[in-house]
């Protein structure tokens, strides 16, 4: 809890902005051909002895590291949800359906823009919002 005077930083002035983001795949080959088709571009990377796993390179369309790993166990799909913006809400929804996705909720007007929402491989919801014009 903040506190009036407090020299402790609001969450605004703090500056923080997602850089990584890890996930774990029962398929993590079909889990990155999906999110291929949002736009990030990917590498195998090993840590020492660790398992093989890919990780997106940060481009100009996607800033931040999506980590794609093998799943040790069952993948709880309710636990993490993902947004994106993106220019055309038909076209992705299209090519995520094309790289294995289900549709789980139609596009429609929200007040953020137009939005459908599209499960990947594993079942994790991916929400995507086509900014409508300001």
């Amino acid at each position: 809890m903040s506190e009036a005077g407090s020299s402790r930083a609001s969450p605004s002035d703090a500056g923080a902005r997602l850089s990584l983001l890890r996930l774990r795949a029962a398929r993590p080959a079909a889990t990155m051909a999906f999110y291929e088709a949002l736009g990030f571009d990917f590498a195998e990377r090993r840590d020492g002895q660790g398992p093989a796993y890919w990780a997106s390179v940060p481009n100009e369309r996607q800033a931040f590291v999506l980590e794609i790993y093998p799943a040790t166990c069952a993948v709880d799909t309710e636990a993490v949800r993902l947004g994106f913006e993106v220019a055309s809400v038909a076209d992705a929804v299209e090519r995520l359906l094309d790289r294995g996705g289900t549709l789980t909720a139609r596009p429609r007007p929200t007040a953020q823009g137009l939005r459908a929402v599209v499960a990947d491989c594993d079942g994790r919801r991916v929400e995507l919002v086509e900014t409508l014009a300001r």
